[in-house]
């Protein structure tokens, strides 16, 4: 009795003193569980509505709640899907739970510090630290963890306990590595995979690279180890081909990115690791230094680790320059530590994109799941977790040692000064990262009463429409066309949603499908283009929500101009807009071309309706295997070319406009910036302006129109137009003046103003 008292009191103080700082931060939350936000906006709102929309209305594997008509794949979305598939299943079996969707998010992640304290706490206690240290170091870690910053945003990233609980079952498993353990080691890797998919990639690579670790120090047996210890690998690979293989069979859609932007920007560096971020310090090391943390890269590991780390660099390299073959650690490390620290290692040097970045990029086209991760950073966050652990190991094991040498008041000193050092990292940034974490939840409420009655205020049934088309449009995560300038809209469409049912046009999904965003930002697209996510909704109106404190684009503001209103106050309108008003006027054009071709002032294959000045169509080099446009090969560039370089003819003073088609590759991320320069006589630069490609609305199957305006003076002139950053194709390159409207043939194509209507009619005399 007596052993399971000293086992399990300070566990249960543990947890009491966890509770009592949570309680004290988050008073609110336990208050009031389903009544507050720890985010209200951009991704953090959007995880509590992917979770409560699909508690509220949907089954399976489909989520409704944006990306009309198609939805998406719940393991695409940040829902936590085993998570929310499991609760379904009870909301749906057992009793209700939809009602109450923010609380179940609020506290799970509250429960999980604690469950993370006394995951730390048996790690500890695993590498024989007493149990008032163990607890005291658990707790101080769990304080200082990097995740904390997750809770304003990414949410379904916020669950401290993860990481821990990885590393000790993982431990379990090589203290008994039989068909039990085996089956709890992949039954955790399934359970943190279904929380987040960068737990299931954390997973996967920790172990792997703990493998790694031993089977390097079995350099001299290789083979002998890799047949006795062939079993790990497979447990960190099996989750990984699990869920692939489930998502294969569930997802029908083809056409998800396969190079999402970030692999080589959102990663860790020395000083996102090993400085302060929240202190005196780093202002004063940044005035030194030219330090440039990303943000996803941020894991301070704190200081008394650092200095940790600091003694061992010295130690190490005094005796590499004494030439000692035998380089002494601090303290002989026991239970396979050193594996773990070198595993914890290894990630934290894919966490800085080492060495992919030193001209390795290569590597990742190989492996085409490293690709998908476009935050290494976040992979710090194990080097974190780790390093601290091994920290108070060293720290303690000094201690003794100081004791066994009769050096008490030293010995008691470090420690002391270990211990107080840990603390006030920890807890003032915990303080500082928590703070201002809770809001209302005036988004997500519990009942639908209050924003439901602007609807019964205007008469207006929320059946009668088939989704919510909010501006200023909102389309990300594809990572060639953005737009995110403007999320207060958006977020206001995501409570009309929760509250109405209504799906959203729009989707931020993870990795959603390339040609259905694109077919979404069509929807603000020019009246010429044939909307061609149309052909798939049914004939009911649609709810238009627009932020009446945002600035809207002329292309948006056309939609409000079409709109009925129904509803209107000092933050949004709401609108009625039936479909017809998507409906483009290209058979009026081409009926148009047909009655006056023979009198148009046609040359070569431009036909000019109205306006005067020249208008070209310049030529482009056709390519060989190029993506082909209206039936003909396109030019494509390198990194960095130039699409038009010549003068321009005119009378007088001039506006022009400059119009291309650019392909959308699906292959690279980002798109290209265009330059636009114009030079005098003596080639001097008179004027530069830049066209962000990856913000254009004008998209037609899988290309997208790029335009701006200039102006083309009698004088010698030079214009040049530059395409840089990276590899893609462009067709059908138009320069006329803006007044001037006109039919242009390419291939199959009839174009009006380089917007293309149909197929080209034969040409007269055929």
């Amino acid at each position: 009795m007596n052993v399971i008292r000293s086992k399990v009191f300070p566990q249960i103080i543990l947890v009491i003193a966890t509770l009592a700082i949570l309680v004290m931060r988050f008073s609110q939350v336990f208050q009031h569980p389903n009544g507050v936000l720890y985010s209200k906006s951009g991704d953090g709102l959007k995880n509590y509505f992917l979770f409560a929309f699909y508690l509220k209305y949907d089954q399976g594997l489909r989520f409704s709640g944006f990306n009309y008509p198609y939805g998406e794949n719940l393991l695409y979305t940040d829902s936590h899907p085993l998570y929310a598939l499991l609760l379904n299943w009870v909301d749906d079996h057992l009793f209700p739970l939809a009602s109450h969707s923010i609380a179940l998010i609020n506290l799970s992640v509250l429960a999980g510090v604690v469950l993370a304290v006394l995951l730390l706490y048996q790690i500890l206690r695993r590498f024989e630290m007493p149990s008032w240290y163990s607890a005291m170091i658990a707790l101080a870690i769990i304080l200082l963890s990097p995740q904390w910053s997750r809770m304003h945003g990414h949410i379904s990233l916020s669950h401290l306990f993860v990481i821990p609980l990885i590393w000790y079952i993982l431990i379990l498993y090589e203290d008994r590595p039989g068909l039990p353990r085996s089956i709890l080691l992949f039954l955790t890797g399934v359970f943190v995979g279904g929380l987040h998919m960068y737990f299931l990639a954390t997973f996967t690579l920790f172990l792997l690279a703990y493998w790694m670790s031993k089977a390097i120090n079995q350099r001299r047996e290789p083979i002998a180890f890799i047949k006795k210890r062939w079993a790990l690998p497979v447990l960190a690979l099996a989750p990984l081909v699990f869920f692939q293989a489930w998502m294969g069979i569930s997802d029908g859609v083809i056409d998800r990115p396969v190079s999402p932007y970030g692999f080589y920007t959102y990663h860790a560096n020395f000083w996102s690791v090993f400085l302060p971020h929240y202190s005196v310090v780093n202002q004063v090391i940044g005035n030194l230094f030219d330090i440039r943390i990303e943000w996803e890269g941020r894991s301070y590991i704190g200081f008394v680790p650092l200095f940790v780390c600091v003694v061992a660099a010295v130690r190490y390299l005094h005796n590499i320059l004494n030439r000692s073959l035998k380089i002494a650690p601090i303290y002989q490390m026991r239970e396979n530590q050193k594996f773990y620290l070198w595993a914890s290692v290894l990630l934290l040097l894919f966490s800085m994109c080492i060495p992919f970045k030193w001209g390795l990029q290569f590597i990742p086209d190989l492996i085409a799941p490293l690709k998908q991760l476009r935050a290494l950073g976040r992979f710090s966050w194990v080097f974190y977790y780790v390093i601290n652990v091994m920290a108070a190991v060293t720290v303690y094991m000094s201690y003794k040692k100081l004791r066994h040498k009769q050096f008490p008041y030293p010995a008691a000193m470090l420690i002391g000064f270990a211990l107080l050092s840990w603390w006030f990292d920890g807890t003032s940034f915990f303080v500082n990262t928590t703070e201002n974490l809770v809001h209302q939840n005036d988004k997500l409420e519990r009942t639908d009463d209050d924003y439901l009655a602007r609807f019964k205020e205007a008469n207006i049934d929320p059946a009668d429409y088939q989704a919510i088309f909010s501006l200023p449009l909102v389309a990300i995560r594809t990572d060639k066309l953005t737009f995110e300038r403007d999320l207060t809209g958006y977020q206001e469409a995501l409570k009309c949603a929760y509250h109405t049912g209504i799906p959203l046009l729009q989707s931020t999904a993870s990795r959603p499908s390339l040609s259905q965003s694109l077919s979404s930002i069509q929807m603000i697209s020019d009246d010429r283009i044939t909307k061609s996510r149309l052909k798939d909704m049914n004939d009911s109106p649609i709810l238009l929500l627009v932020s009446n404190k945002s600035a809207l684009l002329p292309e948006e503001k056309k939609w409000v101009d079409r709109s009925r209103l129904l509803w209107s106050d000092d933050y949004i309108t709401l609108g009625h807009l039936d479909l017809k008003a998507f409906e483009n006027s290209n058979d009026s054009l081409v009926s148009q071309y047909h009655m006056l071709r023979d009198s148009l002032d046609c040359q070569r294959e431009i036909c000019v309706v109205q306006g005067a000045g020249p208008v070209l169509a310049p030529s482009l080099d056709r390519t060989e295997q190029s993506p082909r446009f209206c039936g003909i090969e396109s030019y494509t560039f390198s990194r960095g070319d130039t699409l038009f370089s010549g003068q321009i003819t005119v009378p007088q003073l001039t506006q022009m406009e400059l119009s291309f088609w650019l392909f959308i590759d699906p292959v690279y991320s980002g798109m290209p910036q265009i330059h636009y320069q114009a030079f005098d006589d003596i080639g001097t630069l008179i004027k530069e302006e830049k066209l962000q490609s990856g913000s254009e609305p004008d998209v037609m199957d899988g290309w997208v129109r790029c335009s701006f305006l200039f102006e083309a003076s009698p004088g010698w002139t030079i214009h040049q137009v530059l395409v840089e950053g990276m590899k893609t194709a462009a067709s059908s390159l138009l320069i006329k003046p803006t007044e001037s409207t006109a039919y242009h043939t390419l291939g199959d194509c009839l174009l009006y103003d380089n917007f293309i209507l149909t197929q080209a009619p034969q040409k007269r005399g055929d």
